[in-house]
């Protein structure tokens, strides 16, 4: 470990901690915006099935696919997120035992 100070390390640990708590809160934000485009995929999904033309039969095909676009898009955003705060977690645990480490060489 690089010579860092404690100071340092306590900050760079809130810091840590401050982003894990805004991606778990952009991720419920992601997740619950995934679940209204699903619903909204279903709808188009159902409408089409129902259609009375080949025409209306057709603009609800469009519309169910632009719906799984924006759900393939979703579902990514919350992959990165999720990888994100995989990051932000494995970081917090090396600077908490870093931080251990040098209060325990204090002592």
């Amino acid at each position: 470990m690089p010579e860092t100070s404690l100071e340092v390390l306590r900050e760079v640990r809130q810091d840590l901690r401050q982003r894990l708590m805004e991606a778990h809160r952009r991720l419920r934000e992601e997740e619950k915006a995934l679940g209204r485009l699903k619903y909204q995929w279903a709808l188009a999904r159902r409408l089409r099935d129902r259609a009375n033309s080949e025409e209306e039969r057709e603009l609800w095909r469009v519309q169910s696919d632009v719906y799984m676009g924006m759900v393939m898009q979703q579902e990514q955003a919350i992959a990165e997120l999720q990888e994100k705060i995989t990051i932000h977690r494995t970081m917090l645990a090396e600077v908490e035992a870093d931080i251990a480490t040098i209060e325990e060489q204090g002592r």
